[in-house]
């Protein structure tokens, strides 16, 4: 019985990791859809000639409802990194680095921008320069080539306390067009107490209560303190996300 046990642990404990490696942030096909999804091929490392650079067109659209003027959820602006295999801007079920905390908690990325760009790993770095309100869409371009090609992303809810979407070393398509819709995410650094005196869109960036909690889905508004879901909540996807290669 314990020769059992023995051998059975190694293959659970790959299985469990596998699973919390499984989600990059991109709303998976098991909840809802995932439409509109062209590709023409990634990358292939055999290439005897490839193309020394890429540039993408990336699209962002806020999926959050229009509840009126300064209310449901703005993203703040957003970062973005394309880097190579293995490197992570962060990862579901781990710990957010100071970096995201940052993001999520009070939309600043130039503390993750500063961090990226000193990278060796990291290949290009574009940081958006204002909000991105419900019901609209902000365009960037970013460049990659062969071994840098993988995409990743955050950008703070702007009314929560330390909610965010994003998506985490997602390869990139090498001819034609991607969409993906995304999720939102909790960064587990700040409680959700969702009072004004603890969030950063009214004023109090230092205000909120330190948590260390892993990173996981946002439950959402849940009206426990001075946020009104009718006004603030949201459904999920919160984003969508369109890749296109421009040459």
């Amino acid at each position: 019985m314990k020769r059992h046990i023995l051998i059975l642990l190694p293959v659970l404990f790959l299985i469990f990791i596998w699973g919390c490696q499984e989600d990059s942030g991109i709303l998976s096909t098991g909840e809802e859809p995932v439409p509109e999804i062209e590709s023409h091929g990634r990358f292939d490392f055999g290439d005897k000639t490839p193309k020394s650079e890429y540039e993408y067109e990336i699209t962002l659209d806020n999926l959050c409802p229009v509840t009126g003027e300064k209310s449901s959820q703005p993203f703040s602006p957003p970062v973005f990194a394309t880097h190579t295999r293995g490197f992570h801007m962060y990862r579901l079920y781990s710990f957010a680095s100071p970096e995201l905390e940052k993001i999520a908690e009070v939309g600043n990325g130039q503390p993750m921008a500063d961090m990226l760009n000193g990278k060796h790993r990291v290949y290009d770095v574009v940081q958006g320069s204002g909000l991105i309100l419900p019901g609209t869409s902000a365009t960037f371009h970013i460049n990659a080539k062969a071994g840098f090609n993988k995409l990743s992303f955050a950008s703070m809810l702007g009314i929560t306390n330390d909610g965010f979407t994003g998506f985490d070393a997602v390869s990139l398509p090498r001819s034609g067009s991607e969409v993906y819709y995304l999720h939102s995410y909790d960064a587990g650094t700040e409680k959700n107490t969702e009072l004004e005196a603890h969030l950063g869109a009214f004023g109090n960036p230092d205000g909120g209560i330190t948590t260390r909690q892993r990173i996981h889905r946002h439950h959402g508004i849940r009206g426990i303190g001075d946020l009104d879901p009718v006004v603030f909540g949201w459904d999920e996807p919160v984003a969508k996300l369109t890749i296109r290669v421009v040459n």
